[in-house]
């Protein structure tokens, strides 16, 4: 080394630099902490604004000088964003109606929307769709109304919470399309002779109707249809295009069968099921409404003293079903089913 020239280790900077009054050490745990603090600029607009602020801090002050900061809250009109948030909250549920608002808050913040599952929760809540119940039931007034093509998860939810969506493809496109027909045990007359109940039901709107009758007989299957249905169907000018029914010898049977021919002459389609039991959803579940309504509650099951009164009592009840009660599921969303021949 020549006498008077620095050596090169002097030149650098390194302990000058440590050794600063001005610049004292950090463990990890306070850098992290500092760290994370700072970082919560990113969660709000405009963070490379702040940025800037805190590094002529740092600059000026060190590390240390913005340990403390807590970042200030933009001013957000939250009554002019209210609106956009309710709807992304609304719309991201209705999508995926199994989330729960966990997800649904991770989702979200995917598009810069930060917001706790208890608020959303509040927000579902506020536009009745705070369960999947209620998730389910609207997508379902929305398909029936043409407002959604559903998804193939909205179509799987609904199809596990309402089964008679599942049949949406075989319901009739308007009253009289396609009406379902069966027959009911239910109970024996005092003469000991088993008592059956003729029921048809429209796949379009629900609407049905019913024939309390003794024994199994093709007569009295044509009996319902010739007296109730077609002369309702008549009244308000729609006709009747096709039947469906399962194989049962009151439905169908060798040439000249009555049943059959009956519609032959009303020039009425007859369409049968492969199995003895009619595999139409939208009957089954009158099927299951009826002997809960009226069955069970009008005490029919046991000993029929008088049919007449049955019928009598039985009309009663089809009238209050088909004009005032609230049928909820597709494909009425909670209209009764006069309200959809209306319509």
């Amino acid at each position: 080394m020549v006498l008077g020239e620095t050596s090169r280790e002097e030149e650098l900077p390194v302990d000058r630099f440590i050794n600063r009054d001005d610049h004292s050490k950090l463990d990890v745990a306070e850098l992290s902490k500092i760290l994370k603090n700072v970082s919560k600029i990113y969660l709000h607009p405009g963070p490379e604004e702040k940025i800037k602020e805190y590094q002529e801090m740092v600059r000026l002050h060190g590390l240390e000088s913005i340990e403390d900061i807590r970042p200030a809250l933009p001013k957000i009109n939250r009554q002019a964003c209210r609106p956009e948030i309710f709807e992304a909250v609304s719309q991201l549920s209705l999508e995926h109606p199994g989330w729960g608002c966990e997800k649904l808050s991770e989702e979200l913040k995917k598009a810069n929307i930060h917001m706790s599952p208890s608020a959303i929760y509040n927000i579902l809540v506020k536009h009745q769709l705070g369960r999947k119940s209620e998730r389910l039931v609207k997508l379902t007034e929305m398909y029936a109304d043409q407002i959604e093509n559903l998804s193939p998860e909205q179509v799987s939810a609904i199809e596990k919470f309402d089964r008679s969506f599942k049949e949406r493809q075989i319901k009739g496109k308007k009253p009289g399309e396609l009406l379902a027909q069966d027959t009911i045990f239910i109970g024996f007359h005092k003469n000991l002779e088993e008592v059956y109940l003729q029921i048809v039901v429209d796949s379009y709107s629900s609407y049905a109707f019913g024939f309390v009758h003794l024994g199994k007989s093709a007569d009295y299957a044509v009996a319902v249809i010739h007296n109730a249905v077609l002369p309702f169907f008549k009244r308000i000018k729609i006709p009747v295009l096709k039947i469906l029914t399962d194989n049962g010898r009151e439905y169908c049977g060798k040439e000249g069968h009555h049943y059959e021919l009956f519609l032959r002459l009303q020039d009425i389609l007859h369409l049968k099921t492969k199995s003895k039991e009619c595999g139409n959803i939208f009957i089954k579940q009158f099927k299951k409404i009826i002997v809960e309504d009226f069955i069970k509650t009008d005490n029919i099951g046991k000993t029929i003293d008088d049919i007449q009164t049955t019928q009598t009592n039985l009309e009663e009840w089809l009238y209050y079903y088909n004009h005032q009660r609230s049928y909820h599921g597709f494909p009425n969303n909670g209209d009764p089913p006069a309200k959809l021949i209306i319509n």
